[in-house]
């Protein structure tokens, strides 16, 4: 009985240091998907459209707090075909 309690602290840094990773490794994706973000939604403004609700900027902070519901939600306002028709700025 002694054993396991023994050795618990080894699976309790394990489970840690797992844990630590999949969370760096989460907030990695999420800031490249959101410096792509930002990087498209600048696209579609040199195109001469404009991004639907808000800004690039605010687009990309989104994707940081919302992850890749906010991603997909992106994709689907401005590059699905359930998207409203672009209309130009002149």
């Amino acid at each position: 009985m002694n054993e396991l309690f023994h050795e618990f602290p080894v699976f309790a840094l394990l489970a840690f240091a797992m844990t630590v990773i999949a969370g760096a490794a989460l907030l990695l994706s999420n800031v490249i998907f959101a410096i792509g973000v930002m990087r498209d939604g600048d696209r579609i403004r040199e195109r001469g459209a404009d991004t639907q609700f808000v800004g690039p900027a605010m687009w990309a902070l989104g994707v940081l707090v919302g992850s890749f519901a906010v991603v997909a939600l992106y994709w689907v306002v401005h590059h699905s075909t359930l998207r409203a028709p672009v209309v130009q700025r002149s």
